[in-house]
């Protein structure tokens, strides 16, 4: 069966795009057996790995993948669509773009898309299931957990030479002292998200007494 995985990353950062990755391969086995399939070991959901071995996984993971045949998509959700349209719409509009860059490869859809989480893609043709936590029990999920997050923080080691007052070079545009400390200091860019970012500072202020 062709199963594919699909997870996010960024979604509660104050700052930069939320990321999605889709990964589909075939496993010769049924939904009830899956999580027997985990033929790389360090590959697990990217919130359990540390940046170094991330960073060991970069290639060993994409070298598996392309030797099994498998199909990757990646979909953003920018910061300009997340502020103009929410959430909810940036997010499921990133994660058909993923899901579109897997079946464009053949035209095969795969025979079941698991995502992570309890929210569904409506605009999907095809059978899928929502799993929370499923980046921590399916293998698909966890590698589209993986690949996600190096994606993501690439982009955020970018971002951060052209901003390089927020610290996005470790924080990722996360909520951290340093980065709500800079929104102090020097406002908000394009690269940030408007109402978290209110609420960050709003809740600074009201601590402070201001």
């Amino acid at each position: 069966m062709l199963y594919a995985g699909l997870d996010e990353v960024g979604y509660g950062a104050l700052a930069g795009p939320i990321v999605v990755v889709a990964v589909a391969l075939e496993i010769p086995l049924p939904l009830k057996r899956l999580r027997e399939f985990w033929p790389l070991q360090n590959v697990k959901d990217s919130k359990k790995t540390t940046p170094a071995q991330r960073e060991r996984l970069r290639s060993e993971l994409s070298g598996f993948l392309v030797d099994v045949g498998a199909f990757v998509g990646v979909g953003t959700a920018p910061v300009r669509v997340i502020n103009k349209y929410g959430y909810s719409s940036a997010l499921a509009n990133a994660k058909n773009k993923a899901i579109k860059e897997i079946v464009s490869v053949d035209g095969a859809r795969p025979d079941l898309l698991i995502l992570d989480g309890n929210i569904g893609l409506p605009r999907y043709g095809g059978p899928q299931r929502c799993i929370p936590g499923a980046d921590d029990k399916f293998w698909v999920a966890a590698a589209a957990s993986i690949l996600a997050k190096i994606t993501r923080d690439d982009m955020m080691i970018h971002a951060a030479r052209r901003h390089p007052q927020y610290g996005w070079e470790s924080n990722k545009g996360y909520y951290c002292p340093k980065h709500i400390a800079a929104l102090v200091k020097h406002g908000l860019t394009r690269m940030h998200r408007i109402q978290p970012c209110t609420t960050a500072l709003d809740n600074w202020m009201r601590k402070r007494g201001r």
